[in-house]
């Protein structure tokens, strides 16, 4: 699901494995707590509403099952019909909704090793391959990402790293000029799309081999584009920082603070 080792994964599906062994609700089962913690984690809205919305539901449950009882017992609870359909539809429901968000919180969690992520309302940025404006520096590194994971061509994955690596830094380093080069090197990603499905087109004709590597070279050069924009925008800096430091040593020598 990432470029990340199976360990790594597996690691980070520990709520989802423990959510679905846990069967027996103590009081409550794990999945709306899995779902919330997951989407503050990956910092996706729908997920942490949606799993105070189960948690709301499972309390719900809990709170007419002890209006009925007066204490908790794990044997009525199972006696009593109602009250186990209800829990076993919810476990059903709530672990397949938890299971189907995996892809894309694992993700997002690689994603966040890279970058500082944004609230999201839904992580749809990530699974949609169709070639689309991208608006911020986040969304475009973010389709970067995922058309790495996707195209198996080295020389078109080592480009995309290096693209990434450029626009990381400048998200750092200047977020408004980071949306200045989201806008400018759309195109980047738009060949890319088209290269990705070339691929997975499996035609193998002259044409469909000339269209690769002419893409290959087009990306060859927005790689050495990128990187001058910026190599430049660190000069700019740099020069900026010299002339403040000479500001600053002269006026500590007017105050007979140097020599």
């Amino acid at each position: 699901m990432t470029k990340k080792s199976y360990g790594w994964e597996v690691k980070r599906m520990i709520w989802p494995i423990l959510s679905i062994v846990a069967f027996v609700p103590m009081p409550i089962h794990l999945f709306p707590i899995a779902m919330i913690d997951q989407g503050y984690r990956a910092k996706v809205r729908s997920w942490v509403a949606l799993g105070f919305i189960f948690l709301g539901v499972e309390v719900g449950i809990m709170a007419l099952f002890l209006r009925k009882t007066q204490h908790f017992d794990l044997t009525l609870l199972f006696a009593s019909l109602a009250t186990f359909i209800s829990y076993l539809a919810c476990y059903l429901i709530g672990n397949i909704v938890l299971l189907s968000q995996t892809k894309s919180y694992l993700k997002r969690l690689e994603l966040k090793e890279e970058l500082v992520l944004d609230w999201v309302t839904r992580p749809s940025s990530l699974i949609v391959w169709k070639p689309q404006i991208v608006n911020s520096p986040q969304e475009y590194v973010s389709q970067l990402l995922q058309y790495r994971n996707a195209i198996q061509n080295r020389n078109v994955q080592n480009n995309i790293d290096k693209i990434f690596n450029c626009f990381k830094a400048i998200i750092e380093k200047d977020e408004q000029k980071a949306e200045l080069m989201t806008v400018r090197h759309q195109t980047v990603l738009n060949m890319l799309g088209q290269y990705k499905s070339i691929q997975t087109s499996n035609l193998n004709n002259v044409k469909v081999a000339n269209s690769k590597l002419e893409i290959e070279k087009t990306l060859d050069q927005a790689v050495v584009a990128i990187e001058n924009e910026v190599t430049n925008l660190y000069d700019a800096s740099i020069l900026e920082v010299s002339a403040e430091r000479e500001v600053y040593i002269q006026q500590l020598k007017n105050r007979n603070l140097l020599k």
